[in-house]
């Protein structure tokens, strides 16, 4: 049974900036040269989506993305789940050691990540919020609380949760990155099969800001719903924004719901196509 239940394992909206990311190098000879909004968005939205897919595996006991896939009795494994569901709330903490460890996913980890939480990802006004603590993902620290918020049924009668994130990322050298998100994420197809998540279908909107490395900062927001489908590994429409302090706006377009790696950027009055990876 899910604790959580991200967007998929490991997709939530790091798209988005990804594709921002893309579209800045894309645009470059037609832009400034600070591109590093995008770039620190797309951390920011990865770091935390990361460590929300985390807890979601530890939760339903399964970390294999995560752990290095040797065997326990000669290596030990990336991480140790401890799970207490005798308190209230009730806890879970997955600990990658104090030292780096090579996750099946590429990434160095360590440090714990902690999560509290009343009740399950399916029940009307349980709340789950995630620490990271003394955590490091390629020596990038990742600090600050994610908290989801069954928010119960909306007049369309579906299942949402309200997303926040108050974080910040520092990178090896020592520079800062803070970000913040709220975002609302509507249950829209897929709730009465509880077995079969694959056809689970979520629509995202909401905003998100932040102050870069460079400490100039951006606001980003959703313009039109991103629909995410969890048996693609795309999202499959909806558009969004980001706006660098001062700087020209960036739209990108996910398209008309295919299920494909294909979207559009505008970037001062030009389309760009990007294909994401």
């Amino acid at each position: 049974m899910y604790i959580m239940k991200p967007l998929t394992s490991g997709k939530s909206l790091l798209l988005m900036a990804a594709a921002l990311g893309m579209a800045f190098v894309s645009c470059k000879k037609e832009r400034d040269n600070d591109y590093s909004a995008a770039n620190d968005n797309a951390l920011a939205e990865r770091s935390f989506s990361d460590i929300e897919s985390i807890s979601d595996q530890a939760a339903d006991g399964n970390l294999t993305s995560y752990k290095d896939g040797l065997d326990q009795s000669i290596m030990g494994k990336c991480a140790t789940i401890t799970h207490d569901t005798t308190t209230t709330p009730r806890s879970l903490v997955v600990d990658f050691g104090t030292v780096n460890c090579l996750c099946n996913d590429g990434r160095n980890r360590r440090g714990k990540i902690r999560v509290s939480y009343n009740g399950m990802y399916r029940d009307p006004g349980s709340t789950h919020s995630i620490t990271p603590e003394d955590y490091y993902v390629n020596d990038y620290k990742i600090e600050g609380l994610k908290s989801v918020t069954n928010m119960g049924y909306n007049s369309s009668n579906h299942l949402y949760y309200n997303i926040t994130v108050d974080g910040t990322v520092t990178a090896p050298d020592g520079k800062s990155a803070t970000w913040k998100s709220d975002r609302v994420r509507e249950w829209v197809e897929g709730e009465s099969t509880l077995i079969n998540w694959l056809d689970d279908v979520y629509l995202i909107t909401g905003t998100a800001s932040g102050t870069g490395a460079n400490g100039n900062g951006y606001n980003a927001a959703v313009k039109t719903p991103l629909r995410v489908e969890l048996s693609c590994r795309w999202i499959t429409s909806g558009s969004f924004e980001l706006t660098p302090d001062g700087k020209d706006p960036i739209t990108g377009d996910y398209g008309n719901g295919n299920c494909d790696n294909q979207a559009t950027v505008v970037f001062r009055g030009k389309t760009y196509n990007v294909t994401l990876k």
